[in-house]
C-alpha cells in the first residue's frame, strides 16, 4: 500500500514538473511588442523601424530587447500598414541589456531617432549615447 502511494506521488510530481516546463516554454515563445518609431526612406522603397519587445519567462525575469529593422515596402498595399511580412525584412539588429526606462521612453517619444541618408542607402538610429547604422546591401542581413 505504501509503495502505491509513493508511485502515485511520484507520478503527480512528474506531471506537475512537465506542466510547468510546458507553461515556461509557452511563455518564452510569447513576446510582447511595444510600438516604437517608423520612418519611410526618401525614395519611398524602404521603412525603418525601432521597437521594444519583452519575452516572458516563468522561471526568472522577463527579457527586454530592442529591434532595429528595415523593410522593403515597394510592394506594400496602399492604405494598409503592415501589408508585408518578414520576407520583406532586409536588415534586422537586436540589442538587449540596455536600461529599460531610458531607451523605452526615448523610442516611444516624439523625438525622432531614425534618420535616413539622402540616397536611402543607410539608416541611422540615434539614441542618446548609442548610434546604430544599418546599410542597404545585397545580403539579406536577417
Amino acid at each position: 500500500m505504501i509503495r502505491k502511494k509513493k508511485i502515485i506521488i511520484l507520478v503527480c510530481f512528474l506531471l506537475v514538473v512537465c506542466f510547468l516546463l510546458v507553461v515556461d516554454k509557452c511563455l518564452q515563445m510569447i513576446s510582447c511588442g511595444l510600438r516604437g518609431q517608423c520612418l519611410e526612406s526618401p525614395n519611398g522603397r524602404y521603412e525603418a523601424y525601432v521597437n521594444a519587445f519583452a519575452k516572458f519567462k516563468l522561471l526568472g525575469k522577463f527579457k527586454r530587447y530592442y529591434e532595429f529593422s528595415i523593410y522593403d515596402v515597394s510592394n506594400k498595399v496602399k492604405d494598409k500598414p503592415y501589408s508585408y511580412g518578414d520576407e520583406n525584412r532586409i536588415k534586422r539588429f537586436l540589442l538587449d541589456g540596455l536600461p529599460q526606462e531610458k531607451y523605452l521612453d526615448l523610442i516611444r517619444s516624439e523625438k525622432k531617432i531614425i534618420k535616413w541618408s539622402p540616397d536611402s542607402s543607410e539608416v541611422t538610429y540615434a539614441l542618446e549615447d548609442i548610434e546604430i547604422k544599418l546599410k542597404i546591401g545585397e545580403d539579406k542581413g536577417k
